[in-house]
């Protein structure tokens, strides 16, 4: 079972590679190989997600963000507003736990693990707001014409969140619903310009999100 799993694992992460548009479409995805491995307790779907979060170069940047009322009603809003797990140590760390003692799985954790982000490509900023449940945050954001922007929004397990991206005119760029805690958006525009992404909780409770540009 141990070469049949690696085997997948190995798999996994040559698919994100290749099928990625950029930096944010890989981190998205390692959000949701995450969340598989957590549910079913597997260490190589951990280890997965840590190797390609840790291929990507992020930094923290302060965003300005307008705060209101939604148009849904607003829940009670609970302590339990964990942020997102992004952070490769974490997922390392419990994919060792998921191993169980296993040597042959702890070594290739450990050998991933001193690899680190050695060979880093790409690059991304991030900011994490709180939002309230039944609110809605505007987020400021300036892309470069003529190359690919990518905007992603990493809820913490279990959140609902929407999203829409707006032009300074009011034109819908692009929105995602539904019942997902990660969005992802991209497109290229004409010319360096201002759009406004809106972030509204539609679950209920408090949410802690990251904002991810490229």
């Amino acid at each position: 079972m141990k070469p049949i799993a690696f085997a997948l694992a190995t798999t996994l992460l040559t698919a994100s590679h290749a099928s990625a548009d950029g930096a944010l479409k890989q981190l998205t995805l390692a959000q949701d190989v995450l969340a598989y491995g957590l549910e079913m307790q597997n260490p190589f779907a951990v280890l997965t997600a840590a190797q390609m979060t840790a291929a990507i170069h992020v930094t923290e940047v302060e965003r300005q963000v307008e705060t209101r009322p939604g148009s849904g009603k607003a829940g009670g809003d609970a302590d339990d507003d964990a942020a997102p797990l992004v952070d490769p140590a974490e997922m390392f760390a419990i994919a060792k736990e998921f191993a169980g003692g296993d040597d042959y799985l702890i070594g290739l954790i450990e050998d991933a693990e001193a690899e680190g982000s050695r060979g880093r490509t790409g690059g991304a900023s991030r900011t994490l707001n709180r939002l309230q449940s039944g609110y809605v945050d505007m987020v400021r954001l300036e892309f470069e014409g003529g190359k690919l922007a990518e905007l992603a929004i990493l809820g913490a397990d279990g959140a609902n969140l929407d999203l829409k991206v707006s032009d300074e005119l009011g034109n819908t760029i692009c929105k995602e619903q539904g019942t997902s805690d990660k969005l992802y958006c991209a497109w290229t525009p004409d010319k360096t310009s201002v759009v406004y992404a809106e972030v509204e909780n539609v679950s209920g409770r408090r949410n802690s999100y990251y904002v991810l540009t490229n």
